[in-house]
């Protein structure tokens, strides 16, 4: 599998790379769900959204996708009239990575930072937000326990 790109956050007047995908949560919901095909190796979901957090709830302000009949569609086409759209259908956690690079399972994937911060949402709503600080011994047995496809873990820290 290659890396694939990823959804954007503005959260705090910084933007963030996200492995969480909010807009599944709507397409599954619908009664026609639309089909996007993949348009470059490197996205196989076929869409790429920028997201923000504004006034404690979560927004998509920015869209792209490309459907089956290879047409692309953007945000006003999936939201008619919409600058930005609330996500009130999406619930679940979104977790952004910080610091520096602390271990890294494969080239691809499984990659360990310094801190995780942790956004809650319910309903579209910002509920909680904490930290996760990840150290040496606190990921050491992550790995050994994890049954991802083997390989060996590499260790960034001196």
């Amino acid at each position: 599998m290659n890396p694939q790109l990823k959804e954007i956050l503005n959260y705090q007047g910084k933007e963030f790379a996200m492995d969480c995908d909010p807009l599944n949560q709507y397409l599954s919901k619908m009664n026609s769900p639309i089909h996007f095909i993949p348009n470059i190796k490197y996205n196989e979901r076929g869409y790429l959204g920028k997201w923000a957090v504004l006034k404690n709830g979560l927004h998509l302000i920015d869209f792209i996708g490309v459907l089956e009949n290879r047409n692309e569609i953007f945000l006003d086409n999936l939201f008619p009239d919409k600058q930005t759209v609330f996500a009130e259908w999406f619930t679940g956690e979104i977790i952004l990575t910080q610091g520096k690079l602390l271990a890294l399972k494969s080239k691809y994937s499984l990659a360990v930072y310094e801190k995780d911060l942790h956004l809650d949402f319910i309903n579209g709503r910002l509920i909680r937000t904490y930290i996760v600080e990840n150290t040496r011994d606190s990921i050491s047995g992550f790995f050994d326990n994890l049954q991802y496809g083997g390989g060996k873990v590499r260790l960034m820290w001196k």
